[in-house]
């Protein structure tokens, strides 16, 4: 990292999300390239770089008051790390998915549930609200002309 992104890496854990938008700006392209590289072939169209960048975006955003600045690249490694995480997740829920073979319930009640039943727990709601606000704050901290996406 240049002396501005560690200037940069320090504010944003001060909570600066100016800051921290613009390290996820500097860090956009190298990033996404490399979720695009750590996706495997049997994940290829079930999961797009672009979502799981977004998703290392709101898990930084959460965590960066724990992040620490150590050395330069260390920002750049962390989100790198966030990204891996995720998608090792996404395959180790891939592989369970099909390990599970599920049985339909052919009743007119099983039938009535499958097709009513809720897939996110309202704490699950409620932490996706809360991910989507902090991004959306960090976003309209944004200069004018670095809004748009």
């Amino acid at each position: 990292m240049t002396e501005s992104e560690a200037k940069l890496a320090r504010e944003a854990i001060e909570g600066d999300a100016a800051s921290l938008a613009q390290l996820f700006l500097l860090n956009y392209d190298s990033l996404h390239r490399h979720i695009e590289l750590r996706i495997s072939d049997e994940l290829q169209g079930l999961l797009r770089a672009d979502d799981v960048l977004q998703q290392v975006f709101v898990k930084a955003a959460h965590a960066i008051g724990s992040f620490e600045y150590r050395h330069p690249g260390a920002f750049r490694g962390w989100l790198k790390a966030i990204a891996d995480n995720l998608v090792r997740d996404a395959e180790k829920r891939r592989r369970r998915e099909r390990r599970e073979i599920p049985r339909p319930d052919r009743s007119d009640a099983g039938a009535l549930h499958h097709i009513l039943a809720d897939q996110t727990s309202p704490s699950g709601r409620v932490a996706h609200g809360e991910r989507v606000a902090s991004m959306k704050a960090a976003m309209i901290a944004l200069p004018a002309d670095q809004q748009d996406i």
